[in-house]
């Protein structure tokens, strides 16, 4: 993957997200106050995604500190950081579509028995479609 996209672009991708996360928290099978599995699991995963984006200019600053410690495992700071900042949040928004849109006994061995709603499969496809080729 090359450079870090504009600032445009990954605010796209954004938008990509809080539509996933949106999906998410009005499917009637989803509680927030519930962490034991399912899709408390792909909205956390997406929040953090989201958070992670977020983070892209800061990482670029020599002593930056996260707005969330611990969230981030990268401890340098510069461009490369950014780089890879950037190529973990693709790789999570590709894990989300394929938990979503994969096998059910994919979901199921991760806890998370039951269907995905069209809606949510199709916002977490819209993610991934995001991220420049």
């Amino acid at each position: 993957m090359g450079p870090v996209p504009s600032p445009e672009v990954r605010a796209a991708i954004a938008a990509k997200l809080d539509a996933l996360i949106q999906a998410v928290e009005t499917n009637p099978h989803f509680s927030r106050s519930s962490s034991s599995g399912g899709l408390y699991h792909v909205w956390d995963f997406a929040q953090r995604t989201k958070y992670m984006l977020s983070e892209i200019d800061g990482i670029r600053q020599e002593g930056y500190q996260f707005k969330h410690a611990g969230q981030i495992k990268i401890t340098k700071r510069g461009e490369d950081a950014a780089k890879e900042l950037y190529m973990d949040t693709f790789t999570r928004s590709i894990t989300l579509d394929q938990l979503v849109s994969g096998p059910p006994l994919m979901r199921t061995m991760m806890g998370m028995a039951g269907e995905i709603s069209p809606e949510i499969q199709a916002a977490a496809k819209a993610v991934v479609e995001a991220f420049p080729a």
